[in-house]
C-alpha cells in the first residue's frame, strides 16, 4: 500500500491533482481584537472546522495578498520617550520625556521635541538645531549639562527600551553627553535623522506553525510601552510584508516568490493573526483595517481515467468532473 487506500500496484494508475482554496479576510470582521484599534492582533473565528480531507497528501498555505494604509505613526507607543539627567552643579536629576505621538517632518519634529523638553523640563531653555550638510541634530540647554542614557535609567519600566534613538539620530545603548559651547551645553547626534518610519513587518499565524522566525535580541523589543499578548511569539511567521511607501499611503503585497509551508494540523477551528514590526512589537494601526487572502492547496492523488476501445469510439473527447 503507497498511501490513502490506495495498494501499489495501482501507482500507474495514480496522479497528483492539488484542489485550492481561498479565504479572504478583513480586519473589520474578527471575532476578536485583543488589542482594540490597533487592530494587530485578531482572531477569525471560523463557523466550521477547517479538517484535513482523508485522501490529501499534503496542505500547502501562503499569503497570497495583503492591503493596508500605511497608518503606524513615527512617533508613537515604541519610541515616544526620552530620557535625560541633568547635572545641576554635581547634583543628577532624571526626567522622562513624553513625546506627541504623531508624523513629523525633520522640522516640525524639531518644534515638538523644543516644546515638549521646555513644559516638562524645567530646568535651562532647550533649543534644537539642524546640520543641514550631515542631516543631524544638535541639542542645546541654555544652563546645565545633560546626558541621554536611554537603556540604562532608574524611573519608570527598566525593562523597556525606547526606541527614539532611532529617529533622533543616536544609539540606544550609549551614553552621551553634552559639552560646553556655544548658547549653553551641546549635544550633537553622531547619526542622520531618521523619519522613515516603518521599514516592514511580518504577519504570523499564531495557532499554525510555520516554523519560519524573527531573530528579536530581548533587549531591543519595547516591551514596557504596550501589552503584548500572553501567547504572542516570535516564529510562525507566515509572510514579511516590505513597506514601500510613505505614510498616509497604501500598502499592496502580492505573492511573487514561491514560498509556502506545510499544514501540520490536522483540524483547526480559528486563525489566530498578528501584525509584528521588524523590531518584535505588534503594529498600532490607530483603526486603519486591512484585507488579507489566503490560499490552501490540498495536494491528493486520483485515479486516472481509463477506457477501453469502444467507449473511445463512443466519446472521443470526453469531459470529465
Amino acid at each position: 500500500m503507497i498511501s490513502n487506500g490506495f495498494m501499489l500496484e495501482d501507482q500507474e494508475n495514480l496522479i497528483e491533482v492539488e484542489d485550492r482554496i481561498l479565504l479572504c479576510l478583513d480586519s473589520r470582521t474578527a471575532t476578536v481584537k485583543n488589542n482594540g484599534a490597533s487592530l494587530s492582533d485578531v482572531q477569525f473565528n471560523f463557523q466550521e472546522p477547517f479538517i484535513q480531507p482523508k485522501d490529501a497528501i499534503n496542505i500547502k498555505c501562503s499569503v497570497l495578498s495583503f492591503t493596508c494604509p500605511n497608518s503606524q505613526y513615527i512617533i508613537n507607543a515604541t519610541n515616544n520617550l526620552l530620557y535625560l539627567i541633568i547635572n545641576n552643579s554635581g547634583t543628577f536629576y532624571e526626567y522622562e520625556v513624553i513625546l506627541t505621538v504623531g508624523n513629523y517632518n525633520a522640522i516640525t519634529f524639531s518644534n515638538m521635541v523644543v516644546t515638549q523638553l521646555n513644559l516638562q523640563v524645567t530646568v535651562g531653555t532647550w533649543s534644537m538645531t539642524t546640520n543641514s550638510v550631515t542631516n543631524t541634530y544638535t541639542l542645546t540647554n541654555s544652563l546645565y549639562s545633560f546626558s541621554i542614557q536611554q537603556s540604562n535609567y532608574s524611573i519608570g519600566n527598566a525593562n523597556a527600551v525606547s526606541r527614539i534613538g532611532d529617529v533622533m539620530g543616536f544609539d540606544t545603548f550609549t551614553t552621551y553627553t553634552s559639552t560646553a559651547g556655544t548658547g549653553g551645553y551641546n549635544l550633537a547626534f553622531p547619526y542622520p535623522i531618521n523619519l522613515g518610519g516603518l521599514n516592514s513587518f511580518n504577519i504570523h499565524f499564531n495557532n499554525l506553525k510555520t516554523r519560519s522566525f524573527q531573530y528579536i535580541a530581548q533587549n531591543i523589543k519595547a516591551t514596557g510601552f504596550q501589552a503584548v499578548n500572553n501567547n504572542f511569539t516570535n516564529d510562525n511567521i507566515a509572510v514579511s510584508i516590505p513597506v514601500n511607501c510613505p505614510v498616509g499611503d497604501v500598502i499592496y503585497y502580492s505573492k511573487i516568490a514561491s514560498f509556502e509551508y506545510l499544514i501540520k494540523e490536522e483540524i483547526f477551528d480559528n486563525i489566530h493573526i498578528t501584525l509584528v514590526d521588524d523590531l518584535g512589537n505588534l503594529l498600532q494601526l490607530n483603526n486603519q483595517n486591512w484585507n488579507m487572502t489566503i490560499e490552501f492547496c490540498i495536494t491528493k492523488l486520483m485515479r486516472k481515467k481509463s477506457r477501453n476501445f469502444f467507449e473511445i469510439l463512443k466519446n472521443p473527447y470526453p469531459t470529465y468532473e
